[in-house]
């Protein structure tokens, strides 16, 4: 619900804070004083174009902040306007006015101005009689039925491609796959190759290094395996006299043979680097071959070859196309028909919605003073036509059925019903909603009703009252009145006043309580606190408290 709202420096108010609570709340005061001003504060809040000319006089800016409150979520919003640059800002963040729109219409509805009102939003027809209807499951099916059928059509879309454009598609992947498999990659191989290149680049000095250990261990005269050799016989001879020297003599004699085998292994990695003196040129020609590859087809051998089952998958794909086209155009038809099927149900069961709906509209238009007015929700279905022989109609089918929802309005009885933005006035349009709002459940948390007792009393301004209770039961109402009938039935209850201090005209707004309250209702029956009127006023209290 709404709990707070801030103004400043908005056209002839300079501060004012108002307090809301739950249930009914009503802002009373003289013709002129400001109440519209506070109505069009929210109504900015909910997104209406501001203009600098807005803006108090003498003053740079005008700020309008609201706290709405759901359970422990609390949400903070603002606008302020200046001549230079205005600013939005939801929960202390900036915004556009379009976000601040769309987040504050799902907390706030205003009825009584032709602005913001969702009763002069044609889309917002459907979603109204969907709400009474409480068609949830019904709705949610063909939702479902419809995303499954733009699924279909968009795969079916995309296989129904012309014979060229999938012959040249094949002919494309066949080229692809035949250059991969001409160069032959294996994963890893560049990187052995370019580890090669490496070592070949350097084959003579690798060779020479290579050679001259092999001198160094085992051929020139003194190399280590001659040395390890005298060493190890010299411990075998003393070993003669001292049995230990005799394993220490073993362990030499191993020390010799595995120096002679590096020995040999290094001689044959020498005579392998000159063995062959083109692999150099083989193995930058491999690498070639693979860059080529690489420009084309993924960065490394293992995203090449990828690459390559992706497109034996596209081929196979694209090969039996005409298979998957066949099994997809009969799920689609069979989707299409369920669609059809659901969306039907849904719209009969909106249309039966409808004319209850619209009968007990109008007899709540009637207890609101309205007695010639008339409702009529007509639900249009969309078809898409069908000539003879080709079975019954098919409709134009959405995500929301095949429904088009129009609110038609008649204030008197010899003019037919017509399109609700063009015929109904503000009053009219705020007992209107009260009317729906009376025997449908609201969609938001927080109503704002301007208006809405415009040419009425009596008996219709005690109905207006007691609905207005009502519907306060279910969600918080704000109700700008001229009725002492509506105020007296308010949990909170303002007064909108106002003043010339220093040749500066202001208004201001007060909670009312007590014996304030009863002098504010008694001036609305009479324009007087007179004994009788007084009296009236508490009367009228005590009734809209048993109320």
């Amino acid at each position: 619900m709404l709990e707070l709202l801030r103004i400043e420096n908005l056209a002839i108010i300079d501060s004012a804070e108002i307090e809301f609570g739950p249930g009914l709340n009503v802002l009373t005061g003289e013709t002129g004083a400001g109440k519209s001003i506070i109505v069009g504060a929210l109504g900015l809040l909910r997104g209406a174009r501001a203009s600098p000319d807005l803006i108090r006089t003498s003053a740079q800016e005008a700020r309008i902040s609201a706290i709405f409150r759901s359970g422990e979520q609390e949400t903070i919003v603002g606008r302020r306007i200046a001549t230079q640059r205005s600013s939005t800002t939801i929960d202390g963040e900036l915004t556009s006015v379009g976000s601040l729109a769309q987040l504050t219409s799902t907390l706030l509805d205003i009825y009584g101005q032709h602005d913001h009102q969702s009763l002069l939003q044609p889309a917002e027809h459907l979603a109204l009689l969907d709400d009474t209807l409480g068609s949830e499951q019904l709705l949610a099916s063909v939702q479902e039925g419809y995303r499954r059928v733009q699924a279909l059509q968009s795969e079916l879309e995309a296989l129904r491609r012309s014979a060229a454009e999938r012959a040249r598609e094949l002919d494309i992947i066949a080229f692809q796959c035949r250059e991969i498999d001409a160069v032959g990659v294996r994963p890893g191989e560049e990187e052995e190759l370019k580890q090669e290149r490496t070592v070949l680049a350097h084959a003579q000095a690798l060779a020479e290094a290579a050679r001259g250990a092999v001198e160094t261990l085992y051929e020139e005269e003194g190399a280590a395996v001659e040395r390890l050799d005298l060493a190890r016989r010299m411990l075998e001879r003393a070993g003669t006299t001292d049995h230990r020297l005799i394993a220490l003599a073993q362990e030499l004699a191993q020390a010799q043979q595995a120096v002679q085998a590096t020995a040999q292994a290094l001689q044959e990695y020498a005579e392998r680097l000159e063995a062959d003196p083109h692999r150099l040129e083989e193995v930058e020609a491999r690498l070639a071959s693979i860059d080529r590859l690489r420009l084309k087809y993924g960065s490394t051998c293992a995203e090449i070859l990828a690459f390559r089952t992706q497109r034996e998958a596209d081929r196979k794909r694209l090969e039996g196309s005409g298979e998957r086209t066949e099994h997809l155009e009969q799920a689609l038809a069979r989707a299409q028909a369920q669609l059809q099927t659901e969306a039907l149900a849904l719209s009969q069961a909106r249309q039966t919605a409808a004319r209850e709906l619209s009968q007990r509209i109008t007899q709540e238009l009637k207890a609101l003073g309205m007695g010639d007015a008339r409702l009529v929700i007509h639900v249009n279905r969309q078809e898409e036509g069908s000539g003879p022989g080709q079975g019954p109609p098919r409709y134009q089918c959405g995500p929301k059925g095949i429904d088009q929802v129009q609110l038609l309005f008649s204030a008197n009885p010899d003019e037919p019903p017509r399109p609700l933005v063009k015929v109904a006035s503000g009053g009219e349009l705020s007992r209107l909603m009260l009317a729906i709002r009376t025997v449908s459940r609201p969609p938001v948390d927080t109503l704002v009703f301007d208006e809405v007792d415009v040419g009425i009393g009596g008996e219709a301004a005690v109905q207006v009252g007691e609905r207005l209770a009502q519907l306060s039961r279910s969600a918080q109402v704000i109700v700008i009145t001229h009725l002492p009938q509506v105020a007296s039935r308010a949990a909170r209850h303002f007064w909108i006043a106002k003043t010339v201090r220093r040749g500066r005209t202001l208004t201001s707004v007060s909670p009312l309580a007590g014996q304030e309250r009863e002098e504010e209702l008694a001036r609305m029956l009479s324009g007087t606190k007179s004994r009788e009127a007084l009296a009236h006023a508490r009367e009228l209290l005590r009734r809209g408290s048993q109320g």
